[in-house]
């Protein structure tokens, strides 16, 4: 099985129905033309894909999904730019080594993803954090790093990407600080974050 992650392009995403990231696992390579939901109410179309091969892993002795294929998707029955004027791409292409990290739980269920700049991956036994609006600060949530595999793009395929490497954060459940109350972290959504 190959990972796949379907990803909205180009558009502005709206965070009140949820328009991040979708991820799946499939037996079959992805085709363009698929449509889908990204969040609750627009429909998606696949327009390109990427593939992504595992480079590194870890902790060798777990198997890893040797593929990940970045599905881009346009809203329904729009027409986009060329693809060298996409926002993503033009966020990559002044900032090279940004990487994209998505941070799964055992069950294979996305947690939630985050864009560093910079390349900075995350460390295994770092505790997952999310931002509280009310709070205006981040947060613990019950979640640890306990390995990751790392995926880079395949050179032959198209030039304009918007990721140096995409990195899964495999992740544990663990008991967040006594010092946050339940009610605290009730009020997060799992939105994507964008890190310098």
């Amino acid at each position: 099985m190959s990972y796949s992650l379907f990803e909205a392009t180009h558009q502005e995403l709206n965070p009140a129905i949820g328009e991040y990231t979708r991820l799946e696992w499939t037996r079959e390579n992805p085709q363009t033309g698929r449509k889908l939901s990204l969040g609750a109410e627009r429909i998606w179309t696949v327009i390109a894909i990427d593939e992504y091969r595992l480079t590194e892993k870890t902790q060798p002795e777990f198997e890893a999904e040797a593929s990940l294929f970045l599905n881009h998707c346009a809203l329904e029955d729009t027409t986009l730019p060329e693809r060298y004027q996409w926002k993503q791409v033009e966020i990559f292409q002044e900032n090279p080594l940004a990487i994209l990290q998505l941070f799964i739980s055992p069950e294979q269920v996305l947690i939630q993803s985050s864009v560093h700049f910079y390349g900075k991956r995350v460390k295994i036994g770092e505790n997952l954090r999310n931002y509280h609006h009310q709070r205006r600060e981040m947060i613990p949530i019950p979640w640890r790093v306990s390995r990751i595999d790392s995926y880079q793009p395949q050179p032959e395929q198209n030039p304009y990407y918007c990721y140096a490497a995409v990195h899964i954060a495999h992740c544990i459940p663990v008991l967040i600080p006594q010092t946050f109350k339940e009610s605290d972290t009730s009020t997060f959504s799992p939105v994507l974050q964008l890190n310098q």
